[in-house]
């Protein structure tokens, strides 16, 4: 009788699944176990996201107030910008800023909070409203005002440029980070008016190799309260050969 050979069974190997396909349903899982453990909560008043609420509750973004100078030529922010630099300069600022309030709580939560997200948020309503105004078209970047080195180093980032990220989604215009400070300065809140201008004197300049011959920019901030750091920056854009420059602020105060 012959002998029988018997192999076992070849063992069927799983596929491999894709580092990146795993990485990702980890993110998942522990967002899924942070958004139990500790819920998404409204940086300005604490109380927890529901479904449908990304970075601000549905109360607080209802309580913010608009200016409505997206689409107002001649604008307050305009008429301060150009008793300034002597030039007319279309400009915006989505919301009245309000110390204490939601405008208020908000840019305190991104500029010294570390809610580098809601600064990204934040820019994609202030990109919304740019974009709906019709008065905004053919620039070619947005250019965020920029931070002394060391002063981002501290904070981590520029809420300027993570104000910028945000609009470029919306708005569809790229940014550029085009401007440099030369030096620091002291925080412009706590100073008088010639003070003010002595502490900004020569402290943009555009970035060395950056190209802005003849270019149309969107300067942007994330406060405009007397407008000279405005001012200082538009001034340093045309020093260097804009043809135009225009400017949105998340809020005027």
């Amino acid at each position: 009788m012959p002998s029988l050979h018997f192999f076992p069974r070849a063992r069927k190997v799983p596929a491999k699944i894709p580092l990146q396909t795993l990485r990702e349903a980890f993110s998942r899982l522990c967002a899924d176990v942070m958004s139990v453990v500790a819920p998404p909560v409204c940086p300005v008043c604490g109380a927890v996201l529901v479904q449908g609420e990304e970075y601000l509750c549905a109360g607080c973004l209802s309580r913010l107030e608009h200016t409505g100078y997206a689409t107002v030529p001649g604008n307050p922010m305009e008429q301060r910008l150009e008793r300034l630099t002597g030039r007319h300069v279309p400009a915006l600022a989505l919301s009245v800023y309000t110390h204490g309030e939601v405008s208020g709580r908000m840019v305190a939560a991104f500029k010294y909070g570390g809610a580098r997200t809601l600064a990204v948020y934040a820019g994609e309503l202030l990109g919304e409203a740019l974009q709906a105004s019709g008065r905004f078209e053919g620039y070619h970047a947005l250019v965020p005002v920029p931070l002394h080195p060391r002063r981002q180093r501290n904070r981590g980032y520029n809420q300027a440029a993570e104000l910028c990220r945000g609009m470029q989604h919306t708005c569809g215009i790229p940014f550029e980070e085009l401007l440099v400070r030369t030096h620091a300065t002291r925080q412009q809140a706590s100073l008088g008016r010639q003070a003010r201008l002595q502490n900004l004197q020569h402290v943009f300049a555009v970035r060395k190799g950056a190209h802005v011959q003849n270019g149309r920019y969107i300067l942007v901030d994330d406060v405009f309260t007397t407008g000279m750091t405005t001012a200082t920056a538009v001034d340093a854009l045309y020093s260097a050969g804009a043809r135009e420059v225009a400017v949105a602020c998340l809020c005027a105060g």
